[in-house]
């Protein structure tokens, strides 16, 4: 099974006009809606799962229309994760109405939700997502393709339940209208992709125009965060010494375990950003030996202090993913399973108790990327 999960285009309140308890999207945001429709059209889906909250409808809604969607239905268990009052959504009347191809399961109450209480804490979410991972794995076939639309937050808890994460200390970067990509077999899900634009969607045709796509560019926001960039394999060092990557203050570019061709990969990318070239022990590529050598990497790139707060890490695909799974799994005894593609790369936050996941497995286009993670949650 694969699972897209979207978070809603920009509300009202993500854009800062207004606060209200069930905000719709603003106009950006319905153009992220049918941005996502227009990657995904014609595509087939065998269920479209979204929040009944309004800002997740309305994004769904251009979607349903574009790609063929085996059934649609709102799972009140999708709503976002709520740290302060009840929840007060549309009257279900209202929702049926305006969304009359999207059934809601179970039935909400007609005012006030108070089946949804707020005050939730990290391990509440993850425990509410994990029994939605629960209800899709029994509903829908192995081999299903599954889009679930939702929030930042729950999205987030729904990989940490998904991937054996502390959501106390991982959190994953999602902006409006992004998509984060799970695999589900023999009951192992597999991360393919964090904060994704929706064109990513193996078998899609992409967009002629990269707006939204691409690396998402970011700067440490505070004295001691380091930002890592993990390269699988020398395109993605190519491409990063193609486009402008002055702007993200590389101090370090650490060649792990290449050949010749990513080593001058290394270099080419050192020199265009005036970092400095180092060279160290790469992941090894078989059992529990690779593992162990993830650690250290990771262990080694998480305690470094690179010039100007950022280091770009070079290594083939294959051990690029085990040092993401080494980020997000910390030293646990499962680790979560990460495939990343060759040329992609993978952006990792560090702070101080805290590992962010702010992209994973993107398309790096020459030029300056595009788009934006960071701004309101919900």
């Amino acid at each position: 099974m694969r699972i897209h999960v979207v978070r809603h285009g920009e509300s009202v309140n993500n854009a800062g006009v207004s606060t209200v308890p069930d905000p719709p999207l603003t106009a950006a945001g319905l153009g992220q809606a049918q941005r996502l429709a227009a990657c995904w059209r014609d595509e087939a889906f065998d269920g479209l799962v979204c929040s009944p909250l309004w800002r997740a409808l309305q994004t769904a809604e251009p979607l349903l229309g574009a790609a063929r969607v085996g059934r649609a239905v709102a799972w009140p268990a999708l709503v976002e994760w709520n740290r302060s009052s009840p929840l007060d959504g549309h009257p279900p009347a209202e929702i049926a109405a305006r969304f009359p191809g999207v059934r809601c399961d179970p039935p909400l109450q007609e005012t006030g939700w108070p089946e949804y209480p707020g005050t939730e804490t990290a391990a509440d979410v993850v425990r509410r997502a994990d029994g939605v991972l629960r209800r899709l794995v029994g509903e829908f076939p192995p081999g299903a393709r599954v889009v679930v639309v939702a929030h930042q937050g729950f999205d987030g808890a729904l990989l940490c339940a998904a991937l054996g994460a502390d959501l106390d200390r991982v959190r994953f970067g999602q902006g409006n209208g992004r998509v984060h990509t799970l695999d589900h077999q023999d009951g192992r899900y597999t991360l393919r992709s964090v904060n994704g634009d929706a064109s990513w969607v193996e078998g899609a045709a992409r967009l002629a125009d990269d707006e939204g796509a691409g690396l998402v560019a970011a700067r440490p926001a505070a004295p001691g965060d380091i930002d890592v960039y993990l390269m699988a394999g020398e395109a993605a060092a190519e491409a990063a010494a193609r486009a402008d990557w002055g702007d993200r203050g590389l101090g370090a570019v650490v060649v792990a375990g290449m050949a010749d061709a990513g080593w001058r990969a290394g270099m080419a990318l050192a020199r265009a950003t005036g970092a400095r070239l180092e060279v160290w022990p790469g992941a090894a590529e078989a059992g529990g030996e690779a593992r162990a050598s993830a650690d250290a990497l990771w262990e080694r790139v998480r305690r470094s202090r690179p010039e100007h707060g950022a280091i770009a890490v070079l290594a083939p695909a294959p051990a690029a993913g085990r040092v993401l799974a080494a980020a997000v799994g910390d030293g646990g005894v499962t680790r979560p399973a990460v495939v990343l593609d060759e040329g992609s790369v993978s952006h990792v936050r560090c702070q101080e108790g805290r590992v962010t996941i702010r992209q994973a497995n993107a398309v790096l286009r020459d030029g300056p990327a595009r788009g934006a993670v960071d701004g309101p949650t919900g």
